[in-house]
């Protein structure tokens, strides 16, 4: 008798109960992002162009890396680790100064490392499988996942603080990596002005690889990028949408998010 590896359906539940409450898109650019290697995805993504279908099994793996989040935070208290994870209840949100939709929320503040014990440090968590935590351990963070790399030196510059922290924990052996990350300014301009030119863009971005071949391939947007797909109606999508770094408006005097009748797709 041959076994069949099939889904049994309490577990094809489970996923499916995850589907059915998907992320809801953020209206800001965020900080996580904007080290990303493509504007015209990063555009995409800010004007909401597609709902993306996230099987349930990713959504149950994100829910995971936010798990080892607080692990790790209490891990860090746990050796006597001054470490703010929340202002009032809230994750500590940051705004950049000059552009009301690029934004970000860090994982912690924190001081007490061995290493500098009175320097306060961004906290950034992240989690990985062990062929990428074998080339972090090799290659260090903003060799081997440059996005976090800018996402902790946003974080840095809106906060203040010049010094981050960075921890990976590896999902197959529980192996945690740490390295500190210093402050660097030009990343910090080069990101600032990449952020405003793809908000205030008002078509998409020239796209930067063939959408047929890595990494295009594997993006979310490669359909809509080749032509083979169509964006969704919403005001982001829309003709007569307007916006820039300092709020956003309909040309024909709707409201935002008003769902009217007058949709027209941008060129």
């Amino acid at each position: 008798m041959v076994f069949i590896n099939t889904t049994p359906p309490t577990i094809s539940a489970i996923y499916a109960s995850y589907e059915a409450r998907p992320p809801t898109p953020r209206p800001h650019l965020g900080a996580s992002e904007i080290g990303n290697l493509c504007n015209r995805a990063l555009w995409y993504r800010f004007r909401h162009v597609l709902q993306p279908k996230i099987p349930g099994r990713i959504l149950r793996l994100f829910e995971t890396g936010k798990r080892e989040e607080g692990r790790l935070i209490k891990n860090l208290r746990d050796i006597g680790i001054e470490v703010y994870d929340e202002i009032n209840g809230k994750q500590i949100h940051y705004t950049d100064p000059e552009c009301v939709w690029f934004s970000g929320s860090l994982d912690a503040m924190a001081r007490g490392f061995e290493e500098a014990p009175s320097t306060w440090h961004v906290v950034e968590i992240k989690t990985s499988n062990l062929r990428q935590f074998e080339l972090l351990d090799e290659n260090g963070v903003q060799k081997t996942f440059p996005a976090h790399y800018v996402q902790m030196q946003m974080y840095m510059h809106w906060s203040g603080v010049k010094r981050a922290y960075y921890f990976c924990v590896c999902k197959d052996d529980d192996r945690i990596y740490g390295e500190r990350i210093k402050y660097d300014a030009k990343t910090v301009f080069v990101s600032c002005e990449r952020a405003y030119d793809i908000i205030n863009a008002e078509t998409p971005p020239e796209a930067k690889y063939k959408p047929a071949v890595p990494p295009c391939k594997w993006c979310e947007y490669s359909k809509l990028c080749a032509g083979d797909q169509i964006a969704d109606i919403n005001c982001r999508t829309c003709y007569h949408y307007e916006c820039d770094c300092q709020g956003e408006r309909c040309t024909l005097g709707f409201d935002i998010g008003s769902n009217c009748d007058r949709h027209l797709y941008i060129p």
